[in-house]
């Protein structure tokens, strides 16, 4: 997965949020306010909006083609995957408001990187990295300070052709969950793992198989959030415990949802959703239980790689 372009991984976002069929259309609820939302929409392109879909706007620049935009902690930076003038995957970086687009240095001509993982202190990001010109460079999960320097490995996947992708840091940014697939399984070779913020004491957490995409941490540090292949919201403790699904009350009788990210404050999540009374994916939010689904965009593109920031600084909403 590390080795597409911004343009293949879009791809497979909307290839993933293609496989339901069947439904009623839900009820939806009204949003509390909660911060902004970052999402993808289309394959090069990021939009913000207010968590009841008012305020809708472009935010990535128009020369930034990319995806994934983050929200920093406090809400004034946000970083993308984003590409090189030569097709080659680096990490963009720029203000809240869209300006101030740069991207962060690398440390050698062939190393790619996707750093969209915020310490929460903002003073690192974690990254999933690899280098083209260097066939012993094994692919990981690294982190790296925001103006490039200081490039430190934290994981190597141990199975033949395994990938490491970076997905959040605990609020206390003392520990990172990350993915990690083992390709020389047959049936269910992806799990989420978490570790200490230096590499070390690395822990799978879920079973082998259940986990498609990241997770999101809760901000108050009890849970993982994320998605597995059945389109299903899931969560864990980051000890591996109490492993559930949340049922999302959507008024559908087959659904896929994908990508969670938790609100700031703890109380809902936004995700991307295949809703098939529609016949396309959109962002919606729901309540830390699954109820109270809200719907936040409508568009026939595909959408997703939501990220739920903060009130962004001196920004009007």
């Amino acid at each position: 997965m590390g080795r597409q372009t911004m343009r293949s991984l879009a791809a497979a976002a909307t290839l993933l949020a293609g496989l339901l069929l069947g439904g009623t259309t839900p009820a939806f609820a009204s949003a509390p306010v909660n911060g902004q939302l970052a999402f993808d929409r289309g394959e090069n392109a990021v939009f913000i909006s207010n968590p009841d879909g008012t305020a809708e706007r472009r935010l990535s620049p128009d020369s930034a083609e990319g995806c994934c935009a983050t929200w920093s902690p406090d809400g004034t930076m946000l970083a993308q995957l984003a590409l090189t003038e030569d097709g080659q995957c680096c990490t963009g970086l720029y203000n809240a408001d869209g300006t101030g687009f740069h991207v962060l240095a690398r440390p050698s001509p062939g190393f790619l990187a996707g750093c969209t993982t915020w310490s929460p202190d903002q003073t690192h990001l974690a990254c999933e990295a690899w280098d083209e010109t260097d066939p012993d460079f094994a692919s990981g999960v690294f982190t790296i300070r925001l103006d490039g320097s200081y490039l430190t490995r934290l994981t190597t996947n141990p199975y033949p052709g395994g990938t490491d992708l970076k997905c959040d840091y605990s609020p206390d940014g003392s520990q990172i969950a990350f993915y990690r697939d083992d390709p020389t399984r047959k049936n269910g070779n992806s799990a989420l793992f978490v570790m200490d913020s230096d590499g070390t004491n690395v822990k799978r957490i879920t079973p082998w198989g259940k986990l498609r995409n990241c997770a999101s941490w809760s901000p108050d540090g009890k849970w993982l959030l994320f998605n597995n292949f059945h389109g299903q919201i899931w969560r864990v403790h980051p000890d591996g415990s109490d492993l559930q699904q949340i049922k999302l009350h959507t008024g559908e009788s087959w659904y896929f949802a994908f990508e969670p990210d938790w609100s700031p404050d703890g109380n809902r999540f936004a995700f991307s959703m295949w809703n098939p009374a529609l016949g396309q994916d959109d962002i919606y939010t729901a309540a830390a239980d699954g109820t109270d689904i809200v719907q936040v965009t409508n568009t026939p593109e595909h959408e997703g790689n939501v990220s739920w920031g903060s009130n962004p600084v001196g920004l009007s909403r």
